[in-house]
């Protein structure tokens, strides 16, 4: 487990392919970089990080048994952010405007979505999840395959 109470950003790859780090606890963080916990297979549960306002592109890719992503400040997600993140079931992202390309891509267990400030769903952002309906009040350009292969979609 890491908890670093005060720490505000994590650089670079900082904790990539950290294969048995399980926890994270970081209320301070304002800033997590690209790679940061990419390929922490055995990290589990909520991601909940208050003060965030920036996550980077790969930042917790292939992060399999997370289960939850609740980042109330969050405006942009970057390229492949949860990519491959099997077990990520719900999103909470209230102040997101961005879903960067590929940042939910196959996260198969991906079902409920609170994006009310969404704008722009780049290219494959949301492929292979298993998303069953979709309402974006705010919404001005989808861009090609943002919803490709999602099977359970229904409206």
């Amino acid at each position: 487990e890491i908890s670093i109470p005060k720490l505000k950003v994590i650089s670079i790859g900082s904790f990539q392919n950290c294969e048995q780090l399980k926890q994270i606890n970081l209320p301070e963080l304002t800033s997590i970089e690209d790679d940061a916990f990419n390929y922490c297979i055995q990290l589990e549960g909520e991601l909940h990080f208050p003060k965030l306002v920036y996550v980077g592109d790969y930042a917790f890719e292939d992060c399999q048994k997370i289960s939850g992503v609740n980042m109330p400040l969050l405006k942009s997600i970057g390229y492949r952010t949860f990519h491959d993140c099997s077990e990520l079931s719900y999103v909470l992202l209230p102040s997101l405007e961005d879903a960067g390309p590929c940042c939910f891509a196959d996260c198969e267990s991906l079902t409920q979505l609170n994006l009310p400030r969404l704008k722009y769903v780049n290219y494959q952002a949301f492929q292979r999840t298993s998303i069953k309906i979709i309402f974006f009040q705010n919404v001005v350009e989808i861009n090609s395959h943002a919803f490709l292969d999602c099977i359970e979609l229904v409206e």
